[in-house]
């Protein structure tokens, strides 16, 4: 399309006639030759001096307060060249820009205050600077609020980003970048992102997974325990005698797990876990003792804790649990 456009400004702008006395006229002014010299700043690096091959449209522009010409240039063992005829005119704005194959402008130099006088040839020399595109790298981080955004290499940057936002940063043509969220207590999928020689704009979402660890353990001596999780997190499980307790906690946590039942001491009491890195394991067990029993007669039947023991005295009663217990002794003829 802008190729299009400048053929039509020159075929509209651009009405040449000759005269013996006055020269070769445009739109019946006098007219002068300016060839122009353009010089790409490379400074010898190898990478600017490649990409002088991506140049597809020269375009030189003369600009005054009275008239405005456009014109085409080629690129001649890497030197922008060329001659065109200009209104004679003071102050011109004399301006190169040169296009890749996309339109998009990747050389630009001008010169300021050039003259121009009628039937002569004014030459004009200018450095052209590599132009570069900017592009964004963006994308989408979900699973987590307060996630940091980093973008590292040719460029540094930093963004604070919450659940379902949007991150973008803004970088430089033909650059390399790495784009990596973080946050403590978390892992990323995918962990990071790098993009090399970037041309164009570029998308990656993220999505943060809490990092958690197991806290388990065995429960033994005693049917209908509560086994009870405090802490970052609450929660609780009714365990019979030998079967486990699982809880699910987050990574760097502190947590406090706690057995109980009534008339019933657990060895140990309870299990601090501190800034939990890994899984976790804590048996509780009830502590016990032994209940010795007689009577007077003896052949009384036993009950503890209003259950029959099934024994009679004098018995000894193992792997009772320590604590207060009620002991009935009971015998026909007897109270």
């Amino acid at each position: 399309m802008m190729r299009y456009l400048l053929y039509v400004l020159l075929i509209i702008i651009v009405a040449v006639s000759c005269s013996e006395d006055s020269g070769v006229l445009i739109d019946g002014e006098k007219t002068g030759i300016v060839a122009i010299l353009g010089d790409f700043a490379t400074d010898g690096k190898p990478e600017l001096i490649n990409q002088i091959a991506s140049v597809n449209l020269v375009v030189v522009s003369f600009t005054n307060p009275s008239h405005t010409l456009i014109d085409t240039l080629s690129v001649i063992e890497n030197l922008v060249q060329g001659e065109t005829l200009v209104i004679v005119g003071e102050d011109y704005l004399v301006e190169t820009k040169c296009y890749n194959s996309s339109n998009n402008l990747i050389w630009y130099g001008s010169t300021r205050n050039v003259s121009i006088d009628a039937n002569m040839r004014t030459v004009v020399k200018m450095t052209l600077e590599r132009k570069f595109q900017t592009f964004t790298l963006s994308g989408k981080v979900g699973g987590s609020s307060v996630v940091m955004v980093y973008l590292t290499g040719d460029m540094a940057d930093s963004l604070l980003v919450n659940d379902g936002e949007n991150y973008s940063f803004g970088v430089v043509e033909g650059g390399n970048f790495t784009i990596k969220p973080g946050k403590s207590g978390y892992t990323f999928s995918p962990e990071s992102k790098s993009y090399e020689n970037v041309s164009s704009n570029q998308t990656q979402d993220f999505f943060a997974s809490q990092i958690t660890y197991i806290i388990s353990g065995a429960v033994s001596g005693a049917d209908g325990v509560t086994v009870s999780l405090t802490g970052d997190a609450q929660e609780s499980q009714i365990i019979n005698n030998r079967e486990q307790y699982s809880f699910t906690v987050a990574d760097g946590g502190n947590y406090m797990v706690t057995p109980s039942k009534d008339g019933f001491m657990f060895s140990p009491e309870q299990q601090l876990f501190s800034n939990v890195k890994s899984a976790l394991t804590q048996d509780f067990r009830v502590l016990s003792g032994e209940l010795n029993i007689s009577s007077t007669p003896s052949g009384a039947k036993i009950f503890v804790n209003g259950t029959d023991s099934g024994e009679v005295t004098p018995a000894t009663l193992p792997d009772r649990p320590v604590g207060d217990h009620s002991v009935d002794v009971v015998i026909e003829g007897y109270s």
